[in-house]
């Protein structure tokens, strides 16, 4: 694993920026996968400033040959209604209504046959980059504690400690989502190259944990990331 300490989230957002679009420039018909949530909102700020400035200068990148295949995605609540912003939401605020003609595949269309999700990334070519977060509590896409590494797409039950870090405590009721579908551990660790964002202090303790010393293990789904041969951990703090 490469370990890249950074000064702040707005420099490991550029610097994750630069490496998603270096890739599309490299290898037009990449295929890609990133998060949503607070963590990566810096990455798509400096993604939508970079792709003005090459617009300004007539050089937009090709991203009607690149490959989007969404990481995870909230199940709706038995109840039809969904307070919460969807991340199919999310992903079109902050990235694919400024990238022209990218090819979007949407995890929730698979929920009833997961194994086409899969089948669908091998058609494509395999994933050549997943860009994640990390949970409070270790979790990697909505791989929760107890994943094991031979997971693929499926559809999973969220933690609580999950809900009430995305919701809040008070936002807890019938219309939060419990369910969630998401790739699954060796969905992720097919990909090509991985990286890894983690930033405030918040989130330190559960990195130095998933990647200390010790042998990977389900407690923390994000150390099975330490069996893949090409990692990057972007932080804005000190890793020992």
């Amino acid at each position: 694993m490469k370990k890249i300490q950074l000064h702040n989230e707005a420099a490991v957002g550029v610097f994750a920026a630069n490496l998603i679009l270096s890739l599309i420039k490299e290898n037009p018909t990449a295929v890609i996968s990133l998060p949503t949530g607070k963590t990566p909102l810096p990455m798509y700020a400096s993604i939508r400033v970079m792709m003005q400035e090459k617009k300004e200068k007539n050089m937009p990148l090709p991203w009607h040959a690149v490959s989007f295949f969404q990481l995870d995605e909230y199940v709706r609540p038995a109840s039809g209604t969904m307070v919460v912003e969807s991340f199919i939401e999310y992903l079109n605020r902050e990235l694919l209504s400024v990238t022209e003609g990218i090819h979007f595949h949407s995890i929730a269309q698979y929920q009833t046959n997961p194994d086409d999700y899969e089948k669908a990334i091998q058609n494509a070519g395999g994933l050549d980059l997943v860009v994640l977060g990390i949970g409070i509590n270790g979790h990697i896409a909505f791989n929760e504690p107890g994943t094991q590494p031979e997971s693929l797409t499926r559809t999973v039950l969220l933690d609580e400690t999950t809900r009430q870090s995305n919701f809040g405590t008070d936002q807890l009721n019938d219309n939060t989502p419990t369910q969630a579908i998401t790739m699954g551990i060796q969905t992720i660790l097919s990909a090509r190259q991985i990286v890894l964002l983690a930033t405030g202090e918040k989130k330190k303790a559960i990195v130095q944990q998933a990647f200390s010393d010790q042998e990977p293990n389900a407690s923390i789904p994000a150390s099975w990331l330490k069996r893949h041969p090409n990692v990057i951990l972007l932080t804005d703090f000190l890793m020992p």
